[in-house]
């Protein structure tokens, strides 16, 4: 989360939510979250962007530029335990995110990515993109899963997505560059790039939205990928490394600025947080298989069977509400293939999934008629969102509503930064929200912590 306006300049949780870190116009801090408490402080500069390496003793950080000896076109690589900085690298434009995980570090300047081998900082990689101000990418905490993913390039004079490319790949050179990111002629806004960091070559391109992708965040495992665009109605959550739709769940009616999206340690829920006074809280129900419980493998076959019916590909006239993700491997359709993905499909179906703008559009109003031809997880998860499972909503006296927060888990309890510096916990209800109890949708504020304050106690 970053911040112009407030003391407060940036904070963000370590991939466990076990800690989080602060930036201010003066340093940075570092506090335990449960129980909550402040291990580590200095007060030697303005601190724009600070990242932590799990609970390890490794943080990155950037300046805020307010001295010359905190510029923010420099990355520091901090050892807390000597305290001393290990590792120093100039870049040639202002850093506007930085991701890492134990192998890998991506920084992210306004029109590029630059990935790291974390264990010896060699440059690995570029990947071109647009200008991307907004510090619009994620990547994955697993080193198992180590994906990034980023808005696609789309070049100069394209993103219509009216053409399809002829060769359908990235072209990368021999010095590790890619000249676009994975992107093409037929890229859009809304489409979203995965890459894969370990083998260092884009594998999709996910189309999550019409409108320009606003939020990205992976799960703890690399499995999912959450999505929201500027229009911040819907939430949809992809499969990874395929791109298959899996979830879609419904923030509110109204259009608002999505600031964060977190998973819970575990995968069962999606925190999602706004420009508005509520924090939302989906559940991502797996279907069981076999009388199992749930998991990967039910997950598969949902995914499974939303590619299966994917409407997507087909062009124009959705709006961010009624589009579903699709996702290519740089590949068009052969000639001839529907947007089922299959020649010979019934003449029906055929003239609701071709690629008639209209035909796509009229999806709602034919929901009756397609129920009996798609699967059940389908229709729900496209033309049921799915709603919050319970939400938190921050006090009225907070300051900050409206302005950027970044959100986390611990157990039961969800988190809750606000750019006011402070840190407000929640009691989450999930069993009883789960079975129906009432008012169990309601999460109850039980603590608030001032992270300006000198001290780093607790406050009401």
């Amino acid at each position: 989360m970053k911040v112009h306006t407030r003391e407060l300049l940036f904070a963000s949780f370590n991939q466990d939510y076990s800690c989080l870190a602060t930036g201010t116009r003066t340093g940075f801090r570092i506090f335990n979250c449960d129980p909550f408490g402040r291990s580590l402080a200095r007060n030697d500069g303005g601190i724009g962007i600070i990242e932590m390496l799990f609970c390890t003793s490794l943080i990155a950080l950037v300046g805020a530029g307010e001295q010359p000896t905190h510029s923010p076109r420099r990355l520091q690589i901090l050892n807390t335990k000597k305290q001393s900085v290990i590792y120093e690298l100039p870049l040639p434009s202002a850093v506007v995110a930085v991701h890492l995980n134990r192998r890998r570090l991506a920084v992210v300047l306004e029109s590029s990515i630059r990935l790291y081998d974390i264990a010896n900082m060699n440059l690995l990689y570029t990947i071109e993109l647009n200008y991307n101000p907004n510090m619009v990418t994620a990547m994955s905490s697993s080193s198992d899963l180590c994906y990034l993913a980023y808005p696609t390039y789309v070049p100069p004079g394209a993103g219509t997505g009216s053409a399809a490319d002829a060769s359908g790949a990235a072209s990368t050179s021999a010095s590790g560059t890619s000249g676009g990111g994975g992107g093409s002629s037929s890229s859009k806004l809304g489409d979203i790039t995965l890459f894969d960091a370990t083998a260092l070559h884009p594998v999709t391109i996910v189309s999550a939205h019409k409108a320009p992708v606003a939020a990205m965040a992976f799960s703890s495992s690399g499995r999912y990928l959450a999505t929201a665009s500027a229009k911040g109605t819907l939430v949809r959550v992809f499969g990874v490394p395929d791109g298959a739709p899996l979830f879609q769940f419904r923030r509110g009616t109204y259009p608002a600025r999505i600031f964060s999206l977190a998973f819970h340690p575990d995968e069962s829920l999606l925190a999602v947080s706004s420009a508005t006074e509520t924090v939302h809280v989906f559940h991502l129900a797996r279907p069981a298989v076999g009388g199992g419980s749930a998991g990967a493998g039910a997950a598969a076959s949902t995914s499974s069977a939303l590619t299966q019916y994917d409407l997507v590909t087909a062009s124009g006239g959705m709006s961010d509400a009624d589009s579903f993700g699709s996702s290519s491997a740089y590949s068009p359709p052969p000639p001839g293939t529907s947007a089922m993905g299959a020649a010979d499909a019934s003449p029906f179906l055929s003239s609701l999934v071709g690629t008639a703008a209209g035909a796509v559009s009229s999806l709602w109003s034919k929901r009756a008629a397609i129920q009996a031809y798609l699967p059940e997880a389908f229709v729900k998860s496209v033309l049921d969102p799915a709603r919050d499972l319970v939400r938190a909503r921050l006090p009225a006296a907070t300051a900050a509503i409206g302005e950027r927060s970044v959100v986390g888990f611990a157990g039961h309890h969800l988190f809750v930064v606000t750019a006011d510096g402070t840190m407000h916990v929640f009691a989450m209800d999930l069993e009883g929200a789960l079975a129906g109890k009432q008012d169990a949708d309601e999460s109850v504020l039980v603590r608030q912590h001032r992270l300006l304050d000198d001290a780093g106690a607790a406050g009401s």
